[in-house]
């Protein structure tokens, strides 16, 4: 018979995004170890506990966790945390004023990349494709109106509007079959 594989310990490489203590009637114990997994955790993991029969909590329970706030919150506990906190905050004050003075030297750059306008610039398109063609059309029209005034060259009046009326019949055509395209 061969020995079981030896498998690895666990490694955690990032926090888990939720905890979840359960006993039967989370009354204690896990009401406990949420607290202090609460107050232990990394920002943004939630931390919660049940029971698959909840009763009431337990009065010893809520005893240890008020003596763990109150030492938590003892002035030289709380002072420490403060003091932990400092430096993030002294920095804050040299960040914004950098800002300033790239704003003030003009060297503050914003850089805005815009997304999502490939549907915009083909309606754009498609608006100025008809409005291109439109012009055409009446300019075939007006020339051709032109060109009837004179006797000798009447032929080419008729076929500008002709041209002219198979443009427009198309331009009707291709924006009922295609109302986003021409």
């Amino acid at each position: 018979m061969k020995p079981e594989p030896v498998r690895p310990a666990a490694v955690i490489t990032k926090p888990p995004g939720r905890v979840l203590f359960l006993c039967v009637h989370n009354s204690a114990r896990s009401q406990m170890a949420e607290g202090f997994a609460r107050s232990m955790a990394p920002p943004g993991v939630d931390v919660m506990s049940a029971g698959t029969e909840p009763g009431k909590v337990h009065e010893k329970a809520i005893e240890v966790m008020v003596v763990e706030v109150e030492r938590r919150l003892e002035p030289n506990q709380l002072f420490a945390y403060l003091y932990t906190q400092l430096d993030p905050i002294s920095r804050l004050p040299r960040k914004v004023a950098h800002v300033l003075n790239e704003l003030e030297q003009g060297t503050f750059k914003i850089g805005i990349e815009p997304t999502g306008l490939g549907e915009l610039e083909a309606n754009l398109r498609s608006m100025a494709n008809r409005v291109g063609a439109s012009l055409i059309v009446g300019a075939l029209l007006l020339a051709s109106a032109l060109v009837v005034r004179v006797h000798r060259f009447e032929w080419l009046g008729i076929a500008g509007f002709s041209l002219a009326a198979v443009l427009g019949l198309y331009m009707v055509w291709k924006i009922i079959r295609t109302p986003g395209e021409l």
